[in-house]
C-alpha cells in the first residue's frame, strides 16, 4: 500500500462505462515522514476521501479488489483514510496530517508491540525496503501484518495478489504483506 495526500480531484466526462459513478482523484505518495515522494496518481475513491486528507493506496490488481471494482480497469485505488501516522526515530514534515524483500518496519499506525493480529482488526505497517548493508533503499510501503511484527524488526513481505494469501478465504485489498519476522540475516 502507499501512503499518499490528496492534492486534487479529477473530472471525465468521457470513460469506461464500469467506471461512471466513481470519484477520481489524484493523490501525490508521501515518505516515512510525511514529505511528497515519487509521482502523482489517479485513484478511484472508494471511501469518499478529500483534497488534503492522508489516504492508503493499492495499486495494481490489488485495486481490483476494492468493494464494486472487480472487474473495472483500475490499477490505483483509494481504500483508507488515515488517522494519524507515528514514525518513531523519523523527523517528520513541518505539521503532517496526522521476490520477498527485507525491510525494517519503521511504523505502527494500528495494533500493539507483538501481537499476532487479530480477526476482524487491521494492523498496518509502514516498512522501509533496506540493502543487504542495511541502508534505506526506495520508497517506504504500507503493509498489512499478517504476523505481528514489532517496531525495529526485520521483516520480509510480498507485493501483489500474494499479499491477500495469508487471510484466505477473504482478499482484503491490499498490495503488499508481511510474511515473516527475521530472526538473523547474513550476505556476502
Amino acid at each position: 500500500m502507499i501512503l499518499a495526500k490528496v492534492v486534487g480531484t479529477v473530472v471525465a466526462t468521457r470513460k469506461d462505462e464500469r467506471l461512471v459513478a466513481s470519484k477520481l482523484l489524484v493523490a501525490r505518495p508521501l515518505d516515512a515522514s510525511g514529505n511528497p515522494d515519487g509521482n502523482y496518481l489517479v485513484a478511484v475513491d472508494t471511501v469518499d476521501a478529500g483534497v488534503g486528507e492522508t489516504v492508503l493506496i493499492v495499486s495494481g490488481s490489488s485495486a481490483r479488489m476494492a468493494q464494486g471494482f472487480k472487474d473495472s480497469p483500475i490499477d490505483a485505488a483509494i481504500i483508507g483514510i488515515v488517522d494519524h501516522v507515528d514514525t518513531p526515530g523519523v523527523p517528520s514534515a513541518p505539521h503532517p496530517q496526522q521476490s520477498s524483500r527485507a525491510a525494517r518496519e519503521s511504523d505502527r499506525q494500528r495494533g500493539g508491540h507483538g501481537e499476532r493480529p487479530q480477526p476482524g482488526r487491521t494492523h498496518l505497517l509502514m516498512l522501509q525496503p533496506i540493502s543487504p548493508d542495511r541502508k534505506p533503499v526506495g520508497r517506504a510501503v504500507v503493509a498489512l501484518d499478517a504476523m505481528g511484527a514489532g517496531v525495529g524488526e526485520h521483516v520480509f513481505f510480498v507485493r501483489g495478489r500474494e499479499a491477500t494469501f495469508p487471510f484466505f478465504p477473504g482478499e482484503p485489498p491490499a498490495d503488499a504483506c508481511v510474511v515473516g519476522i527475521v530472526d538473523s540475516w547474513d550476505v556476502e
